[in-house]
């Protein structure tokens, strides 16, 4: 599920606004906007496989075996432990596992990226814009997925572990010539 706003505002102030319309004021005050997207997104379906394939069949991944509910509590999740990992065996040498897709799913996530910017007007058609961008405005941390490969008992892997996230804040600033 994903779920996307997006809106701007234009400041009421300046020439041939509502408030503070005429003198330096206005030429201050006025021409400013500001721009908003906020983006939320669930977590995506996470398929477990099992590592090393032993099925000698072909390439490729193959399944573990489920031995019991993989469902946890979403308090328990950390990024060193993201899933139920004692739900899982590796099906060993020569058998295909009974695990299905999709089981539990990955960390959701969500963004608010911000953009201000001033119009300055001198003359019919000519205007500069200098504005800023604030991607991920609030730093927010987004992991990417865990790791989901089970390993057999005598080869032990690191897995179940989030190793990622998306970008941090990013500042861009920008300037624009109109004429």
């Amino acid at each position: 599920m994903r779920f996307v706003w997006g809106g701007t505002y234009e400041f009421p102030l300046g020439t041939n606004r509502r408030f503070v319309n005429e003198g330096m004021a206005a030429h201050l005050f006025g021409g400013w906007n500001i721009g908003a997207i906020f983006q939320a997104q669930a977590g995506q379906p996470l398929t477990f496989w099992a590592s090393p394939n032993l099925t000698n069949s072909f390439g490729g991944n193959a399944r573990p075996n489920l031995v019991t509910s993989v469902k946890e509590t979403k308090g328990s999740r950390t990024i060193d432990s993201w899933s139920n990992m004692g739900a899982f065996e590796h099906p060993g040498a020569y058998t295909f596992g009974n695990a299905g897709t999709g089981l539990t799913e990955g960390p959701g996530s969500w963004l608010l990226d911000l953009s201000l910017t001033k119009d300055f007007i001198w003359g019919e058609g000519k205007s500069i814009r200098i504005g800023s961008d604030f991607f991920n405005a609030l730093n927010k941390v987004n992991y990417g997925n865990p790791g989901t490969s089970v390993c057999p008992a005598a080869t032990p892997c690191t897995t179940n572990i989030i190793r990622s996230a998306q970008d941090a804040r990013r500042i861009q600033l920008s300037l624009t010539l109109r004429f």
